[in-house]
């Protein structure tokens, strides 16, 4: 997986990953969690289906705000995009709270890919490069 960045939120580190074609990830790296009074320990993933060594866990009781994580994420997923024109790509949460933010954020970031569409399967939002005849059949 290709890191596309890190950022700081709240006094946590997030790391943003992509893979060639399939997951864009967002992992909470490191940091002081104001909400629990202490330093994020991180943790490795025993079965990382990429083959990779990443820190993973779920912040669900750590960020405050995941709009401004998603918000700082956006810009580091959008510049990939631009620059490796995947296939395709896909993002997901398994938190009922996050995935309404997460298919408000992929809404909005359709306006910046033209030559995408979005598909929910699964609760997973992916994102589909057109050919370039059906781009040319919408416009007219």
């Amino acid at each position: 997986m290709a890191h596309l960045g890190t950022f700081t939120v709240d006094h946590l580190v997030y790391g943003v990953y992509a893979a060639p074609c399939g997951p864009v990830a967002l992992w909470l790296e490191g940091g002081y969690s104001t909400r629990k009074g202490s330093l994020f320990q991180r943790m490795y993933h025993p079965t990382d289906p990429f083959g990779t060594d990443y820190a993973t866990t779920d912040d669900v009781d750590l960020a405050d705000n995941a709009w401004a994580v998603l918000n700082a994420a956006r810009p580091l997923v959008l510049n990939w995009i631009h620059g490796s024109r995947p296939a395709w790509f896909f993002i997901a949460t398994d938190s009922p709270r996050k995935q309404r933010i997460f298919r408000r954020m992929a809404r909005r970031a359709l306006d910046e890919l033209p030559d995408y569409e979005l598909q929910e399967l699964q609760g997973r939002l992916y994102f589909f490069r057109q050919a370039r005849r059906r781009l040319e059949q919408r416009a007219a």
